[in-house]
């Protein structure tokens, strides 16, 4: 990947030296150079890889002021440094410009949530799924954000559509299961967590979230089991913090 990015990057140089106003250029640079920022391979001084992508964008929107995927893409690196207020500006051009490009409203939702306007987020996510219908990661995104705001039954009636969009989607069981938990209901919870785990054998965190619901329905043994299991995952994958919280776990129900 780093190569292939890196060898765009060149390439868009060379496009952008014959051809000063190279509007796609100055995209694509910028898009590569993002595609780089996200595997951690490539920095540009103190600037940054998605600081000098957003110099690109900078200067496809100078160049033509009227391209609303220039915004986006520029919502989109300010996003990954954080800029989640100057991105929904951004998004808001892009959406302006084109009141019907799902990505913008989507990606603008994602923005509101860090900012945790999770209200308005949800409003974003149903444009999106409107414009969309079967756009799956904005139905996650929406019903994560309805979990937050204590919207179970909601956010499971947004798992339940993942789920007949993606039948062995195990991310729509666990959050499913998680839903379900929140509102008491362990055993359909831990139906859930048996179907994530069934199409995704090594989700360690299916396997934690089980074994949490095996406890509160007493079932303290199955839990151990559970968390055992989430600890050898845990140990294979390096992931220090889920080993933590399988021992910990573990030493709760060996009180």
């Amino acid at each position: 990947m780093y190569g292939q990015d890196a060898d765009e990057i060149a390439d868009y140089d060379t496009a952008i030296r014959l051809k000063p106003d190279y509007v796609d250029a100055y995209i694509n640079r910028g898009n590569a150079k993002i595609s780089l920022g996200q595997h951690g391979e490539w920095m540009k001084g103190e600037l940054g890889y998605y600081a000098a992508a957003i110099s690109d964008y900078d200067t496809a929107i100078k160049l033509e002021p009227d391209n609303a995927y220039a915004y986006h893409r520029r919502g989109y690196a300010k996003v990954w440094l954080e800029q989640y207020a100057e991105a929904i500006a951004d998004y808001d051009i892009a959406i302006q410009l084109n009141p019907h490009y799902t990505y913008s409203y989507y990606f603008r939702g994602n923005a509101k949530r860090w900012l945790e306007q999770h209200a308005e987020a949800i409003a974003d996510y149903d444009i999106a799924i409107r414009l969309e219908p079967d756009f799956v990661t904005a139905y996650y995104s929406r019903g994560n954000t309805k979990r937050l705001l204590g919207q179970h039954a909601a956010a499971i009636a947004d798992y339940d559509t993942i789920i007949l969009l993606e039948p062995d989607d195990a991310g729509a069981y666990n959050n499913r299961g998680l839903a379900k938990s929140d509102l008491g209901q362990h055993a359909a919870a831990i139906s859930d967590y048996d179907a994530a785990i069934q199409f995704n054998p090594d989700y360690a965190k299916a396997y934690y979230n089980r074994g949490v619901s095996k406890v509160r329905s007493g079932k303290k043994l199955e839990a151990r089991r559970d968390f055992q299991t989430v600890l050898q995952l845990a140990i294979k994958a390096g992931n220090e913090s889920l080993k933590v919280s399988a021992e910990k776990a573990l030493q709760r129900l060996s009180e």
